[in-house]
Formats: structure tokens, sequence, C-alpha cells
């Protein structure tokens, strides 16, 4: 009896142990989370310039890099589709 306590014993630290590891490798650190928000803010200024490149003076560069600053670049606008999001930041050609 005493040798099986002491095997069970043994195979319940070993899996705590690899189910803590595996906890540890899955979730998501602060650390990769902050390098994709800067990455998405990144991209997203880069399409507020290559739209401003595209639609030249109807588009509001400035107003579009605000966005992406109080987003995080959680979402960012896509030039080739002026449905998504692009509307928000043209002017109207008078």
């Amino acid at each position: 009896m005493i040798g099986s306590r002491k095997v069970t014993s043994g195979c319940l630290l070993v899996l705590s142990v690899v189910v803590l590891l595996l906890l540890l490798l899955l979730l998501p650190s602060p650390a990769s989370s902050a390098a994709v928000g800067k990455s998405n803010f990144h991209i997203c200024i880069k399409n507020c310039a290559q739209c401003k490149l595209m639609y030249t003076s109807s588009f509001n560069g400035g107003r579009c890099a605000r966005f992406c600053e109080e987003l995080g670049g959680r979402r960012f606008p896509d030039c080739g589709r002026r449905h998504n999001l692009v509307h928000l930041f043209l002017e109207r050609q008078e």
C-alpha cells in the first residue's frame, strides 16, 4: 500500500507540472499582446499613409492617424475597399 501511494503522489506531481507548463505556454503573455498591438498600430498608420497617397487631398490623414491611436490599431482602413472605414476620412469635394 505504501509503495502505491508513492507512485500515485509522484504521478500527481508530474501531472501538475505538465499542466502548469501547458498553461504557461498557451496563455498569451502581456509582452506578446503589446507587441501585436504595436504591430497593428503601425499597419494602421501605414494604411492611412497609403490612403492619403491614393485619395490625395480628399483624404484626412490626421483624422485617420488619430483613429489609429484611439483604437490602438484594433481596426484599420483598407484603401482598396471604400466602404471599409475609408469613408470616415474622406472629405467632400466642392
